[in-house]
């Protein structure tokens, strides 16, 4: 009997999503990255631009390091800020 219950509440909820797409199309998706020990998964335009500069390139990474060292200066940033910084 429970499984019976299971797969109506299951079939209930899927009617419901197919309707809640109908009437406000599909949403888009939140931006996330998916991070694992072998991979980079951005989901969203934003999450792109983020994964980006998660593994920049080492060449332009060594020149900021040494401008930053000949002019004694530092960056300072935020989680919220644009991924460029």
């Amino acid at each position: 009997m429970g499984e019976k219950r299971h797969a109506g509440f299951k079939n209930m909820l899927e009617s419901m999503k197919k309707r809640a797409r109908a009437l406000y199309g599909e949403v888009p998706m939140f931006p996330s990255l998916l991070i694992t020990k072998n991979k980079l998964e951005p989901q969203g335009a934003f999450a792109v631009a983020q994964a980006k500069y998660l593994k920049p390139n080492q060449d332009t990474v060594n020149r900021l390091v040494s401008l930053l060292r000949d002019k004694n200066i530092g960056i300072v940033a935020h989680f919220y800020m644009d991924p460029e910084v």
